[in-house]
């Protein structure tokens, strides 16, 4: 997806300042022992990878398609600055490269920046608990955007600067926060999908019963494009969520919204709809017994669109690990999306599907072996924009 445009609250359990200061210290304890070295206070860990793919339709194509294997080395840096017990300066970076075999034309042109880097700024005042956050991403995977087809790369970089409170009053919680995102496209095709997001959030929560929180919400976002090909908007989306953990195996989320969506005129898009619908996300998570746990998570989201308005996503997914032999663990699980962008004149809809087999084998203390078996197929009503991919990689990650 090109940007979850119109944010909300992931639909988490609040916790307390002392509970939060008590996984900060928890986290601190648990880095000091993995930490490869330490530089004062400051702890370092390090990781590399190697991953062999062989991908058999890297443009994913209808007709024509090209399959290629591709090597990609990569880096993990941990670093982590309790500089007191409860406050924590974190970071992680794992940064990559790919190199196609029989498309030099498709290796790396920047460094990419894997999702999930993130330098994090933990810190009280009194009982409020702040999150300073910068997350960072460079990649060129087309497969995560619902809405391309025929196309071998999709390089873009995404940086989210924001701000989250949380303050724990016992029985209410009070939470609010601002992001920043900044979208850019890395190569000139795409470059009129650049685009700055502004994202407001408050949630007020009660806790009825210990495990049990639930309470209302609102966010505001505004997405300003540096070009005027596509629309301008501006959404409001008051709700309500809950979160229960009713055992230690068991535990449920559900996040409602009442999404408005305006979208300014005039874009060469020629799109001038607008969105007001609910949207949703909803998850159970299951600890079945010590070797299996398994999730399933059903969302209706509205990413921007790629020549519409929007996209509206309906998506169900299930992930299920297995703990059968030691040292040795099983991952299944798929998806499915149906989708419709907002109507444009390159507007579609469709149908995508996904499945994924892993198993992994802890080598040594510190390296695992990793074989992943990954197809995606994607069913559109536009002629030509059918395709399925199938990918075999192997990964070699190594702790030092």
């Amino acid at each position: 997806m090109v940007s979850q445009g119109f944010a909300q609250f992931d639909p988490v359990v609040s916790t307390s300042g002392l509970e939060v200061a008590e996984r900060i210290k928890a986290f601190k304890k648990t880095d000091e022992i993995q930490s490869n070295f330490k530089v004062g206070p400051v702890g370092f860990a390090f990781e590399v990878g190697l991953r062999e793919e062989f991908n058999d339709n890297v443009n994913l194509a209808s007709t024509g398609r090209q399959s290629d294997w591709i090597t990609g080395p990569h880096v993990v840096t941990h670093m982590d600055w309790a500089f007191s017990q409860i406050n924590k300066l974190g970071l992680t970076m794992d940064l990559g490269y790919d190199k196609y075999l029989n498309h030099p034309e498709l290796d790396t042109q920047n460094i990419l920046v894997k999702p999930g880097s993130v330098l994090d700024f933990d810190f009280f005042v009194k009982d409020i608990h702040f999150n300073l956050h910068d997350r960072l991403a460079i990649q060129q995977d087309p497969t995560s955007t619902t809405q391309l087809s025929n196309t071998s790369s999709f390089r873009r970089m995404s940086n989210i600067i924001g701000l989250q409170a949380d303050w724990d009053l016992n029985k209410v919680i009070l939470s609010a926060g601002y992001d920043h995102e900044m979208f850019k496209t890395l190569d000139d095709t795409y470059s009129y999908l650049d685009q700055d997001t502004d994202t407001f959030r408050v949630r007020a929560g009660y806790r009825a019963i210990s495990p049990l929180v639930a309470g209302v919400q609102t966010s505001v976002s505004r997405t300003e494009y540096k070009q005027t090909f596509q629309n301008n908007s501006t959404s409001v989306s008051p709700g309500a969520y809950a979160s229960i953990i009713a055992s230690e195996y068991l535990q449920a989320e559900v996040d409602l919204s009442y999404q408005m969506s305006s979208f300014d005129t005039g874009g060469a898009v020629g799109d001038n709809s607008r969105f007001e619908s609910l949207v949703f996300s909803a998850m159970i998570q299951n600890q079945l017994n010590r070797w299996m746990n398994h999730s399933l998570r059903a969302a209706r989201y509205t990413p921007l669109g790629i020549g519409s308005n929007y996209t509206d996503i309906y998506e169900i997914n299930y992930d299920a690990s297995f703990d059968v032999v030691r040292d040795v663990s099983l991952n299944a699980g798929g998806f499915v999306q149906f989708y419709e962008d907002s109507p444009s004149d390159q507007s579609e809809s469709g149908t995508r599907f996904g499945l994924r087999f892993q198993a992994g084998y802890q080598l040594f203390e510190t390296t695992r072996l990793t074989l992943s078996l990954q197809r995606i197929q994607k069913f559109s009503d536009r002629t030509g924009n059918d395709f399925d991919q199938n990918r075999i990689t192997f990964d070699v990650l190594h702790r030092f």
